[in-house]
């Protein structure tokens, strides 16, 4: 369980799933504050603090689906970091295919959510 003051970032490009997601946490009484990153790049320069004010949250959401760098790229990057690896990653995907879940098997602390579930 995430404290009130705990961040969470969200990396997702599709503007309506953005408004879905802070729905659903607003909805479902969640205030932390939310960070969101349009892509795999731009959520990693703000873990890193690379030209911009760094953020330390304490869960991740991520959309597989990201231009620029895939989600499976990013779990990737994330896990290799020494200093963010053990970031906890939740996965939103609206496919209903088990690669994800087998490609995300190999990198730890990772749920897989089909986006459904989170409308």
């Amino acid at each position: 369980m995430l404290g009130k003051d705990e961040g969470i970032l969200l990396v997702e490009d599709d503007r309506v799933d953005v408004m879905t997601v802070q729905r659903a946490l607003s909805k479902n009484d969640v205030s932390n504050p939310l960070f969101v990153a349009r892509t795999g790049l731009e959520a990693l320069a703000m873990l890193r603090g690379d030209g911009m004010p760094k953020i330390e949250p304490a869960l991740i959401l991520l959309d597989l689906n990201l231009p620029k760098m895939s989600g499976i790229e990013f779990l990737k990057e994330l896990r290799a970091d020494p200093a963010l690896h053990a970031l906890p990653a939740i996965v939103l995907t609206s496919s209903h295919r088990r690669t994800p879940a087998v490609l995300l098997h190999h990198y730890k602390h990772n749920k897989v959510l089909h986006e459904k579930v989170v409308l």
